[in-house]
C-alpha cells in the first residue's frame, strides 16, 4: 500500500484491537519488576510515533491463524522425493512471477496456539528493526501477562532430523497495536532454551521502499514437514478493518536447516510479478456519482485488465481499493468479486480466471452511497481517489492504477 493508503487505513484500524488481549511477555521477578514497569512506559511513548507510519495491524488474539493440513493458503503438494538435509539450497537469480518448485515433502507436524512448553523460560530476543528491538529485544520471560512479546504458537518438530525435537515457535513483537513477527526455533536444554535459529523474520508493517525488496508482513501459518523443512504460509500485507483476507497476497515459501542457518529452499521469493512472463495491465475510469436521487448517489466503475504477453496468464484477479463507504456491492460484474456483506465496505478481490496473451476483461461495478454522509464529511466526495492492483497468481503487479472521484 502507499503512504496515503496507510494514512487513509488508520483511520479506523486502530480502534478495531484496542481491546485484544493474548499472552504476553514481561521480565519474570520481583527484583526486574522496576526493569518491567520502565519497559512499559517506553512502548507506550514509542507507540505515539509508531501509529503516524503504521497502519498494518495485527491483532493480539491472531493466535487462531494456525490451521490443520489442508487448510493452508495454497494446495498441499503431493509426497514424492525427499531432499538431503546437508544440500544448501540454490540462490534464486532475480525475482520471478513464476513459482519455485514447492516442497513435494508431507506434513509431520502443526502448531498449537499459544506459549506451550516455553511458558516461563527465558529468550534473549533480537530484532532487525530497531524499534522492535528497543520493545521486544534482550532477555523477556515467558508469562502471562501483558508486555510487547506474544507467543503465537509453538510446534515441537525434529529440524535437523537427529532424533530429537526441538520447538518451533511464532512470535510477534507488538508496540502500540503492531509490529514485525518472528519464526524461531528453540533447543531446550537442561540449563534453558537456547535458540537454534530464525526461519523467518517479517518486515515491520508499513515500511516503504522497492516493493520487490520487502519480505513478507504476516506469517499466517506454518507446518513442519517430513525431510525437516518448514513450510510457511505468508502474506504481504495484514488485513483488518473491512478488508477482505482475500486482499492479501498469500505464498508459501519452504526454508530448512542447513548446518548453521536457515535457508529459502523453495517457493517465491518476492511478491511482484514479473512482466516478462505476463504483462497484465488495468486501465480504470473515473468514478462519476450522480446527483443525489432518493437520498444516494450513484455512480459506474469500470476496469479493464488486459494481457499484453508475451504468455498466458493463469487465476488473473483484480483488487479494488477504495475509501468513500459505498454500500453493499450489488449488481453488474460484483458477482465475480469478494467483499464484506456490509455498509462502509472499502475493497474487494475480483477474480477473472485465465488471460490468454492479447485478452482483455473488463468489469462494470456499480456503486451506491447515502447522500446523509457528506454532511460534515472530510475530505468531500470529490476528493478522493480509489486504486486498483493486478494479481496472477500469488504475485501482484507495480505500480496499481489510481482513479479519480467526480460528484456531479
Amino acid at each position: 500500500m502507499t503512504g496515503v493508503d496507510d494514512d487513509r487505513q488508520l483511520r479506523t484500524a486502530f480502534r478495531v484491537f484496542a481491546d485484544s488481549t493474548t499472552p504476553y511477555i514481561r521480565p519474570p521477578g520481583a527484583a526486574l519488576a522496576l526493569h518491567d514497569a520502565r519497559r512499559r512506559v517506553r512502548t507506550r511513548r514509542l507507540a505515539a510515533a509508531v501509529a503516524a507510519a503504521i497502519v498494518i495491524l495485527i491483532p493480539a488474539g491472531v493466535v487462531a491463524v494456525v490451521r490443520g493440513v489442508g487448510s493452508t493458503s495454497l494446495p498441499v503438494p503431493p509426497a514424492t522425493s525427499t531432499p538431503t538435509l546437508s544440500t544448501p539450497p540454490t540462490p534464486t537469480a532475480s525475482p520471478s512471477a513464476a513459482p519455485t518448485p514447492t516442497s513435494t515433502a508431507t506434513p509431520e507436524a502443526q502448531p498449537t496456539r499459544g506459549p506451550g512448553q516455553l511458558l516461563d523460560t527465558t529468550l534473549t530476543l533480537s530484532w532487525a528493526n530497531a524499534l522492535a528491538d528497543e520493545t521486544c529485544g534482550g532477555p523477556v520471560t515467558i508469562v502471562d501477562g501483558h508486555s510487547g512479546l506474544i507467543v503465537q504458537s509453538t510446534m515441537d518438530f525434529d529440524v535437523d532430523r537427529d532424533g530429537d525435537r526441538e520447538i518451533v515457535a511464532h512470535v510477534l513483537c507488538v508496540v502500540g497495536q503492531a509490529g514485525p513477527g518472528q519464526l524461531l526455533v528453540i533447543r531446550l536444554d537442561p540449563t534453558g532454551p537456547t535458540i537454534v535459529g530464525t526461519v523467518l523474520e517479517t518486515d515491520w508493517p508499513g515500511e516503504s521502499g522497492d516493493p520487490s525488496q520487502r519480505g513478507p508482513a504476516t506469517i499466517r501459518g506454518y507446518v513442519g514437514l517430513s525431510d525437516g523443512s518448514i513450510r510457511v504460509d505468508v502474506a504481504h500485507t495484514f488485513t483488518c478493518c473491512g478488508i477482505p483476507s482475500q486482499a492479501a497476497v498469500v505464498q508459501q515459501r519452504t526454508y530448512r536447516w542447513i548446518g548453521s542457518s536457515f535457508a529459502q529452499v523453495a517457493g517465491p521469493t518476492t511478491f511482484v510479478a514479473d512482466r516478462a512472463l505476463a504483462d497484465i495491465e488495468v486501465d480504470v475510469s473515473t468514478l462519476v456519482f450522480s446527483a443525489p436521487v432518493d437520498g444516494y448517489r450513484t455512480g459506474t466503475l469500470t476496469v479493464r485488465v488486459h494481457n499484453n504477453g508475451p504468455q498466458p496468464a493463469a487465476d488473473v484477479s483484480v483488487y479494488l481499493e477504495h475509501y468513500f463507504g459505498i454500500e453493499e456491492p450489488a449488481g453488474g460484474d460484483w458477482g465475480r468479486c469478494t467483499s464484506p456483506s456490509s455498509r462502509g465496505t472499502t475493497s474487494a478481490v475480483c477474480a477473472l480466471g485465465s488471460l490468454a496473451p492479447g485478452q482483455s476483461v473488463t468489469l462494470t461495478l456499480p456503486m451506491r452511497r447515502s447522500f446523509e454522509q457528506e454532511a460534515g464529511e472530510s475530505p468531500a466526495l470529490s476528493d478522493y481517489t480509489g486504486r486498483v492492483e493486478a494479481r496472477a497468481g500469488a504475485f501482484y503487479y507495480t505500480p496499481s492504477a489510481e482513479y479519480a472521484v467526480d460528484v456531479a
